[in-house]
Parts: C-alpha cells; structure tokens; sequence
C-alpha cells in the first residue's frame, strides 16, 4: 500500500483488474496535457492500467475509479 502511495505522489499509477478495455478507456476519457495512460489487455481485458505524467488528483482519482469499479475516487481525493 505504501509503494502505491508512493507512486501516486511521483506521477504514476497503477491499477490491475479485469474490466472491458473499451469501457475503460471510453469513461477515462483524454488525459492530462502532457500525460499519457498506457493499457495492458489480455484477451479484451484490462489487465494494467499506467499512468505517467504531472500531478492531477482529480485526473487519477478518476482513472482510479474507472478501473477498479469501486467509488474510491473521492476517498483518494
């Protein structure tokens, strides 16, 4: 838990479910300017989700919420 944390101040995150990428990707929406989220997908599943660029809680409260399912997002916040 603590290298989550860790990595959420630092500009990355990761998330590991089982979610439809398309869903995914469709509710996350753009990223950040200068962020990019990168997606892992096994067979049309997300497998991991990266995100890497400047600090956005707002942005990774979301990503954090579309990719587990769960209402974490203002918690994180």
């Amino acid at each position: 838990m603590r290298g989550l944390a860790l990595g959420l101040l630092l500009g990355l995150a990761l998330a590991q479910t089982a979610r439809p990428v398309e869903a995914f990707t469709r509710a996350l929406g753009e990223p950040p300017p200068g962020a990019r989220v990168e997606v892992e997908a096994r067979n049309g599943r997300l497998l991991a989700a990266t995100y890497q660029g400047p600090r956005n809680a707002a942005f990774l409260a979301l990503l954090l919420e579309k990719a587990t399912g769960e209402a974490l997002g203002q918690a994180f916040l």
